[in-house]
């Protein structure tokens, strides 16, 4: 059989190994060889190698054990407990729909990794739980995919009791992280400071707690978005408040909720949804409606409903005043470079306002309009003046 000819039995020293070939065999298919070897030897009894407590899970017996740990990788579907050496390598096996040449990676909780010796997709692996009967980081640990353009999966993963694992993923299609990775790896603008920090959204709650500032650069925010999927990404070695980036997963993974699919929040319909404790700055004006944020205290801050009034056809050096109509006090007063202006504000009711526009060369002009709940455009038509005179 083909088995025969990858693994070795040495009577003399009690151990097996695996000496050839890249067949990966089931842990039955192990004990079935071993048991019609030992059938065939003329072999004392008490000396049999392997016992099979359930159909998948074994235990070597009478001072057998593996001769390496390489040869374990050798071997799938089924748990092996080590009596000898009082060692455990515990089975794990993921399913799920993910996306086709996705690369698994395991983190123990102590921040080591499992070196990968699997391809890619899913995996049907032994893992190493104990070593000299005490548990290698408590027997936990988190499986990760996170391929660049798509979203992201992790499952955290307890195996200190349990020697067959079967772990649920899921990946698909990022459509808000479509931009070349070269093109997104070559920011270098944008920030991240994890501190402490109090900020005013001016939305009305005041003053929030938040436990990162991430600094836009004026980029657009679906940019700065997929630039923290490169940070996040399988093999990204970033620091990213002392984490490598790759296993990366909130400001806080204790107290907050993890978002998976991206570790920074979700861009679905030209909007991000950070997750909690996440304060953006010196992002574009354009983007100033396209976020949500959570405080640390999770309380969801949205951004007030900033505006625009553009007059449009201005002549150059025109002085702008607006008044509240209600009251008749000043609300602004500018004078004009060029022959546009935005004027911006925050939105919290109607107001009717009176846009009074004054130029030397050009008729005394006013405008009667409501500030409102969207953005608004007036054309101007300013007219020659011929009674002024400059007298200077």
């Amino acid at each position: 059989m083909a088995i025969a000819a990858d693994w070795t039995i040495n009577p003399s020293n009690k151990t097996i190994q695996h000496t050839s070939g890249s067949t990966v065999y089931t842990v039955n298919e192990l004990y079935s060889y071993i048991c019609s070897v030992f059938d065939d030897w003329d072999l004392i009894p008490e000396t049999f190698p392997i016992r099979a407590n359930t159909p998948t899970i074994y235990s070597w017996t009478n001072g057998w054990k593996m001769a390496d740990e390489v040869s374990y990788q050798f071997l799938k579907t089924g748990a092996m407990l080590d009596t000898t050496n009082g060692d455990t390598y515990v089975n794990i096996q993921t399913i799920g729909s993910i996306q086709p040449g996705s690369n698994i990676y395991i983190y123990r909780s102590d921040g080591t990794e499992v070196t990968p010796w699997w391809g890619t997709d899913h995996i049907d692996i032994l893992v190493k739980v104990k070593e000299s009967n005490v548990l290698i980081s408590s027997g936990t640990m988190t499986l990760f995919i996170r391929e660049y353009g798509d979203q992201y999966d992790h499952f955290d993963l307890d195996a200190s009791n349990r020697s067959i694992n079967t772990v649920a993923l899921s990946t698909s299609n990022d459509f808000s992280n479509n931009t070349d990775i070269g093109t997104i790896g070559a920011i270098n603008d944008v920030t991240f400071t994890f501190a402490p920090i109090q900020r005013d959204l001016l939305n009305g709650a005041g003053l929030r707690s938040y436990d990162l500032e991430i600094n836009c650069n004026n980029r657009p925010l679906q940019e700065v978005f997929e630039y923290t999927k490169y940070l996040t990404r399988r093999g990204s070695g970033t620091l990213l408040d002392g984490i490598a980036g790759e296993r990366f997963l909130s400001v806080d993974p204790v107290s907050y909720e993890v978002n998976k699919k991206s570790p920074f929040g979700t861009f679905v319909g030209g909007k991000w949804y950070l997750t909690q404790g996440i304060w953006l700055k010196n992002y574009l004006i354009e983007n100033e409606e396209g976020f949500e944020l959570i405080d640390s205290t999770g309380v969801t801050q949205l951004p007030p409903l900033n505006l625009g009034l553009v007059l449009l056809g201005l002549q150059n050096g025109s002085i702008v005043t607006i008044f509240n109509q209600n009251d008749g006090s000043l609300i602004t007063k500018f004078t004009n470079t060029g022959t546009s202006v935005n004027y911006r504000y925050t939105y919290t009711a109607d107001i009717p306002i009176r846009i009074v526009i004054m130029h030397d060369l050009y008729r005394y002009q006013e405008i009667l309009t409501t500030l409102s709940s969207s953005d608004s455009t007036i054309p101007i038509n300013q007219i020659d003046d011929p009674l002024y005179l400059d007298a200077v």
